[in-house]
């Protein structure tokens, strides 16, 4: 059982889609080994993950969006609640913590970063404003993990 779960997902062979799978990748190597806290990067979420979710006292979410100014951040609290679908056939964070609930009688504190995108099209790399963003929502992560290790 780790004390928190990041979870970080999206498309890197599209430029600003796979901002949440490079900030975990950065993750992953900064807290190699630390047993409090799991990183997982990947294309999508998956119902899998719900029993990591499930054991975390919190669970953060990195993704991209599409909508709002490109290179500023949302932070938000999420809660168990009504299913939202998101439109890709996989799970969001808000159904992650309803599976990890129903499948394994708990679900954490929640936070979503999600950085709005700039370029959409098909390759790699980030714009610059995603990249400082990035860099930015890394800083106020390492203070959020702080205050559960």
């Amino acid at each position: 059982m780790c004390n928190v779960v990041i979870i970080g997902y999206g498309d890197q062979h599209r430029h600003d889609n796979g901002v949440g799978r490079i900030a975990a990748e950065r993750l992953q190597e900064l807290y190699d080994g630390a047993d409090e806290v799991e990183v997982i990067a990947a294309e999508h979420p998956t119902p899998e993950m719900a029993k990591a979710v499930a054991e975390a006292e919190l669970a953060v979410f990195i993704d991209s969006d599409r909508n709002g100014s490109p290179g500023t951040l949302q932070r938000s609290e999420l809660a168990l609640g009504k299913n939202g679908s998101n439109g890709s056939g996989h799970p969001g964070p808000r159904e992650l913590l309803n599976l990890a609930r129903e499948l394994h009688g708990s679900s954490p504190e929640a936070v979503q970063f999600t950085i709005n995108g700039e370029n959409f099209d098909k390759g790699e790399g980030l714009s610059d404003s995603v990249q400082t963003c990035m860099e930015s929502m890394m800083k106020q992560l390492a203070g959020l993990i702080r205050e559960f290790v």
